[in-house]
């Protein structure tokens, strides 16, 4: 009797893409390159990009999947969709700015069948001129967030006592558990997306792998960061040019995260501290910069309304809502 059932691939590759044409080209290559000998899949949800890349990429990876969103969602809705067409046995999320190297799925894999708990890797994350950028998350808190508005950033980033929120204060050379790793490369078992769900589209950027990781963590999973795990990462090439949106969208997501993650009256509390820490800064207005004066207002605009109505949701970029 012949078996005529589909031949599953071991990794679906999923990468959302957003006027990243080259990058999220040769972020393909690279993955077909170092595919480690596992059979993958390539899916690449493209957010509305007016770069012509999904076209592009049909045309240059006839043998990949090319989904065009119907609007612009965000990293966490474009993974939704990524995911729903996915079938391999683990799903890996990795940016467009992204590239592996021959042996990054290989390790990964590894690290994850060693330990039956372990739902999520991360990857050590070099950028092109060869120094690491940070990879791994401390679940905020409040009093992390105090830390964060009273200390010089080299104080808090390392010291434990005052949240040390990227792990610096921890030797990164091995292995570690730890709360959450960056979304630019998550390599994650299928069974582990059963479970806990997957990223909440709520959040359109900044914020939602760290509450996804949250959840994960709730549902019984370990999250490790693997040094042996190694990609490539441009970074930021999708949001470097939108300053006042950018800062912005990073208070809301913070705030999204508290309320969803530790519920809407410690989120009116962290909008509170944001607000106090941007009201000092008004003084200065006087001689700032007119981009400046805008994101001020803007982020005094976020803590006010804040107080009353947490975030339910993080805001799309005007102009580029719908396809």
């Amino acid at each position: 009797m012949t078996d005529n059932s589909p031949i599953l691939p071991d990794i679906s590759v999923v990468i959302v893409s957003y006027e990243t044409r080259e990058f999220t080209d040769a972020c393909v290559r690279s993955a077909k390159a170092c595919s480690g000998g596992f059979a993958i899949e390539i899916i690449v949800v493209d957010n509305c990009s007016t770069d012509g890349t999904a076209d592009a990429l049909r045309k240059a990876h006839p043998d990949i999947t090319v989904i065009s969103a119907p609007v612009n969602g965000g990293f966490a809705y474009g993974n939704v969709l990524g995911f729903a067409a996915a079938k391999g046995k683990y799903l890996l999320l990795l940016n467009p700015d992204a590239e592996l190297y021959p042996d990054t799925l290989q390790n990964a894999v590894a690290a994850l069948n060693r330990d039956p708990k372990l739902g999520v890797v991360g990857a050590k994350v070099l950028l092109p001129d060869g120094t690491v950028q940070s990879s791994t998350i401390r679940f905020p808190s409040l009093w992390s967030l105090m830390c964060s508005i009273v200390l010089p950033q080299r104080v808090q980033r390392r010291s434990r006592w005052f949240g040390d929120p990227r792990y610096v204060s921890y030797n990164l050379s091995v292995q570690q558990d730890v709360d959450a790793v960056a979304g630019c490369f998550m390599l994650v078992k299928r069974e582990t997306v059963q479970s806990a769900g997957g990223l909440d589209p709520r959040f359109f950027i900044y914020g939602e792998e760290v509450e996804w990781c949250r959840r994960i963590r709730r549902a019984g999973w370990k999250i490790a960061y693997c040094p042996d795990v190694t990609i490539l990462h441009q970074g930021g090439a999708s949001t470097n040019h939108r300053t006042v949106w950018k800062a912005t969208e990073m208070m809301r997501g913070q705030l999204l995260y508290f309320a969803l993650a530790e519920g809407r009256g410690k989120a009116r509390i962290a909008a509170a501290m944001m607000l106090l820490r941007d009201m000092a800064r008004l003084p200065l207005i006087v001689i700032m910069g007119a981009e400046w004066r805008k994101l001020l207002q803007a982020r005094l605009a976020l803590g006010w309304k804040s107080l009353i109505d947490p975030p339910r949701g993080q805001a799309l970029p005007l102009g580029i809502e719908q396809c």
